[in-house]
């Protein structure tokens, strides 16, 4: 970069000294003059960038241009007649311009299916069923290529994918078979202590003596009465 700075700056003296008038000129002298404009043209840059620094800014403008200039004497209007003057310098090598090219535009997408609402007696299964649809849907829209438009590089990677910017009905995901499982193996709990609670060793008889008090003597004596008097 320094190298073709170097060139582009001896060919500008050149062409300054040639439109001043002079014929031919020494190498060494070039070299000086050469020296001059770059030193010359980093003091501006420098007040400029102090400047803008002075006001806060991170880049110098225009107006912190004009402060520079006045801080080392030069003239605004002796810089634009001088330009008026001079011709333009070309670039010495042809360089051919560039032909218009067509923009090419992304093509547009498929609507997507509007899928109806979910109904409350929709099984598990068919959920299951519509997410390994989606899935493959989306896998397929993944893989399709898409034509990048012509100011975009190739090195850049592609677009991000639709659902990142397009609105999708979202669908709440339910474990069935989990809860369904753990339904089953609850009431088979249920049933077996219902089950064992019914055809126990002791379900069919009661104890009578756990149920009724120790009776004293008399009290069965007149038990006794009384039944064979039945």
């Amino acid at each position: 970069m320094e190298e073709y700075a170097s060139r582009l700056m001896e060919k500008v003296v050149a062409k300054m000294c040639e439109d001043i008038g002079f014929d031919a000129t020494r190498a060494s002298t070039l070299d000086t003059l050469i020296d001059i404009g770059r030193r010359y043209i980093e003091q501006i840059g420098e007040k400029a960038s102090i400047n803008a620094e002075i006001a806060n800014r991170t880049s110098p403008n225009v107006l912190d241009l004009d402060a520079a200039f006045d801080e080392l004497g030069i003239s605004w209007e002796h810089t634009r007649q001088f330009f008026q003057e001079t011709s333009d310098l070309k670039f010495p090598h042809v360089v051919p311009e560039p032909k218009p090219r067509k923009v090419i535009f992304c093509k547009p997408s498929l609507p997507e299916e509007q899928r109806s609402k979910e109904k409350t007696t929709q099984s598990e299964d068919e959920l299951d069923l519509m997410d390994e649809e989606e899935d493959d849907k989306k896998k397929k829209e993944d893989e399709k290529p898409v034509d990048k438009q012509s100011h975009i590089p190739e090195f850049l990677p592609k677009f991000p994918d639709e659902h990142t910017y397009r609105h999708t009905n979202v669908y709440p995901k339910r474990g069935g078979r989990e809860k369904k499982h753990l339904r089953v193996k609850e009431n088979s709990l249920v049933e077996k202590s219902l089950t064992d609670l019914h055809t126990g060793p002791n379900s069919g008889s009661v104890d009578r003596n756990y149920l009724e008090p120790a009776m004293s003597s008399n009290d069965q004596r007149d038990s006794k009465h009384w039944g064979s008097s039945r």
